[in-house]
């Protein structure tokens, strides 16, 4: 699945931090085709899919240069962590940031939750203050359960056996702060599953 995000990168203490996101499904695959699934359609038979996340992360190397400014990189050590993939069946959901406090949502009383996992494998972020992109990341969550109408929605052949939920994803800008100091970022990117346990 693709999909459009935003977040906040709050450092919890020196070298440490905790970015809380959500992001909106744009679309997603099958083996051969995108599917039909009028995702985000303005008709009554439109539906929009999104996700709230959150986990911790700590710095692991000093400024690197980059073609025209600084990188800093971050890791992700297992965790602790929660990302919740929800159906927002009648589109009236709506997203927001305040502060780096919890994703505040409003409209999602009759949203239907599709699957989550409360537990980060690993994971890898990578800032920068260059003018181009400003950065990536990858988070690995594991122990990924799809609710039963989870498992009805997304034709996989054995959904109970796909363990693993990856999420990765361009860093497009920072906002309303730099590198080392608590930010918004916003971005896209995309998500699979993972069949068996593996890194």
């Amino acid at each position: 699945m693709d999909f459009t995000y935003h977040s906040c990168v709050n450092f919890t203490q020196q070298f440490q931090l905790r970015e809380s996101g959500y992001f909106w499904v744009s679309s997603y695959q099958n083996l051969a085709s995108v599917v039909d699934s009028q995702i985000n359609y303005f008709d009554v038979n439109g539906y929009r899919i999104y996700a709230k996340y959150s986990y911790a992360a700590q710095f692991v190397n000093f400024h690197n240069p980059s073609p025209s400014g600084l990188r800093l990189n971050y890791v992700a050590p297992q965790q602790p962590a929660i990302i919740e993939l929800y159906l927002d069946w009648q589109s009236n959901t709506v997203l927001g940031l305040q502060g780096c406090a919890p994703i505040v949502v409003s409209g999602a009383n009759e949203d239907i939750l599709l699957g989550s996992s409360q537990t980060l494998t690993m994971g890898e972020k990578s800032e920068t203050g260059n003018v181009a992109a400003n950065g990536d990341f990858e988070l690995r969550f594991g122990n990924w359960t799809f609710t039963n109408f989870g498992t009805a929605m997304f034709p996989f052949p054995q959904p109970a056996d796909f363990y693993r939920l990856v999420v990765n994803a361009n860093i497009t800008r920072l906002i309303a702060g730099g590198l080392n100091t608590d930010h918004r970022a916003e971005g896209s990117g995309n998500l699979f599953w993972w069949p068996q346990p593996q890194d």
